[in-house]
């Protein structure tokens, strides 16, 4: 048994205040990604890019359903935004030195950017450990072509 991550996203118009659920994602387990999101392994968390947030004020409610469904087993409940994830899939490309070719992304800070490095310079099949986290983030990215406000609130399970 290990830890696993739930991942709702939610989208929003920009014009609007108000969160929509978009589902529940399933992502395999990788906890290089777990410990770059929220430090959730490591007792040092400096390995994340990101403090742990707790769930959003305006969480919506199927997502706050499901994370009190868990009860205690729920921990490390938190949120991240569209370029947030992003740096996080690089960050753990980088730390799993699996395309050494992506370190050159640093030098870019727009979103297409980041995109193109992960999209065509990785894999795209299920081997690739990452290949979920990658197909969760060109699912906001369309939320955000479409332009929205997306995010995803997560936490993991004992």
């Amino acid at each position: 048994m290990g830890t696993d991550v739930h991942i709702h996203i939610e989208h929003r118009s920009r014009k609007t205040k108000r969160y929509k659920y978009g589902g529940m994602i399933f992502c395999k387990r990788n906890y290089h990604v777990f410990d770059i999101m929220s430090g959730e392994e490591e007792q040092d968390k400096r390995d994340s890019l990101f403090p742990v947030r707790g769930l959003p004020g305006d969480v919506t409610q199927a997502t706050l359903k499901d994370y009190r469904d868990w009860g205690g087993d729920a921990h490390h409940a938190s949120w991240l935004s569209t370029i947030e994830f992003a740096a996080c899939i690089v960050e753990a490309y980088n730390r799993m030195n699996s395309f050494e070719e992506l370190l050159w992304y640093k030098q870019y800070k727009e979103l297409y950017y980041l995109l193109k490095v992960i999209y065509y310079k990785g894999e795209k099949h299920e081997e690739d450990s990452l290949w979920s986290y990658k197909e969760l983030l060109k699912l906001m990215l369309s939320y955000e072509k479409d332009k929205e406000e997306c995010r995803i609130v997560f936490w993991f399970d004992n």
